[in-house]
């Protein structure tokens, strides 16, 4: 019998390997394939900034990526803070999970409180920056829920599969500057009243 570990041919009879000392026979343990994928009940928030090609013509690009980066950070800060995940920078946006990696109870609300708390830190930037020369930041939100199956797709990074991700971006697109926009779904998986500057329901 030849031992799985170090190959050494054993005797028919034996239970552990004489040159190695491993179980013999022993069962393989069957590795889950990489492109299954997970369901999980997500909320997605998807966030940019207002007429962010208008404002990268005033700016040498060094001074636009300055921004954008200010921005970003901004932006992953109040998301982190509520337990959120950043999935992706596209550009001038950001696109950020609730429910994934690590699920709470209310992640339809944190995803709520993180808008809001997007808004307040762009403003933030706003005022640090005062009079000067640098253009007025407005940012758009929106956020969905729904059933969606996370996995690895053609490339190395896990995706999510499902309409939550493209709704997010929809509302997103048209909500006003300085707007957080939540979908009837959002409702339905938990989140209570949102409240501040600038936030409402979509009816879509």
């Amino acid at each position: 019998m030849r031992c799985t570990s170090c190959a050494f041919e054993n005797a028919a009879a034996g239970k552990f390997c004489s040159e190695c000392g491993a179980q013999l026979n022993a069962p393989i343990a069957t590795p889950v394939s990489e492109t299954a994928g997970e369901r999980r009940h997500l909320t997605v928030l998807f966030s940019d900034l207002v007429g962010s090609t208008e404002i990268s013509s005033r700016l040498d690009p060094e001074e636009f990526r300055e921004l954008v980066a200010d921005y970003h950070r901004a932006t992953a800060d109040a998301i982190t803070r509520f337990g959120g995940y950043v999935a992706k920078y596209l550009g001038d946006g950001v696109m950020a999970y609730f429910g994934w990696p690590q699920a709470h109870d209310n992640d339809a609300e944190r995803a709520a409180r993180a808008g809001l708390a997007i808004v307040d830190a762009v403003g933030a930037l706003n005022r640090r920056d005062g009079q000067g020369d640098s253009p007025k930041l407005s940012v758009r939100v929106g956020i969905d829920s729904g059933n969606v199956v996370i996995g690895k797709g053609g490339g190395s990074e896990s995706e999510v599969f499902g309409d939550a991700a493209n709704i997010a971006a929809r509302v997103q697109s048209a909500a006003d500057p300085d707007a957080v926009i939540v979908t009837p779904a959002v409702n339905t998986a938990g989140c209570g009243p949102v409240r501040g500057r600038g936030a409402r329901r979509s009816s879509t």
